[in-house]
C-alpha cells in the first residue's frame, strides 16, 4: 500500500464515520448540552466548564486503565491537556478527599 492508498483509506474511514454520525451526545463523551422539555423549549442550558467535567468523567479509563471506547482515550487526554482545572475537577469528583 502506498501513501496514496492510505490516504484514500482514511478519507474513506472519516467519510463513514461523518456520514453515520454518532447516535448520541454519549458516544461523543458528552451529556447533551441543552435538555429541552415537552413544548420544545429549551430547559436547561449547562455551563462549558460543567460539560467538560463530565465528558472528562465519561471518557475516563475504567480502573484497569482501560477506555470504554478506543476513541476516549484521545478525547480523554485531549480534553485534559485543553481544560487542566476541569480535568483536575473531575479527579476531585472521583475520588473525594475524606
Amino acid at each position: 500500500m502506498d501513501d496514496d492508498d492510505a490516504t484514500i483509506g482514511a478519507a474513506a474511514d472519516y467519510l463513514n464515520v461523518v456520514e453515520e454520525g454518532l447516535g448520541t451526545w454519549l458516544e461523543a463523551g458528552f451529556t447533551p448540552p441543552v435538555t429541552y422539555g415537552e413544548d420544545g423549549d429549551p430547559k436547561d442550558v449547562r455551563k462549558l466548564q460543567d460539560i467538560i467535567i463530565s465528558a472528562l468523567v465519561i471518557t475516563r479509563p475504567g480502573p484497569d486503565g482501560r477506555f470504554a471506547l478506543a476513541d476516549f482515550q484521545k478525547l480523554h487526554g485531549n480534553l485534559t491537556s485543553a481544560y487542566p482545572a476541569e480535568a483536575c475537577a473531575a479527579l476531585e469528583l472521583l475520588n473525594p478527599v475524606t
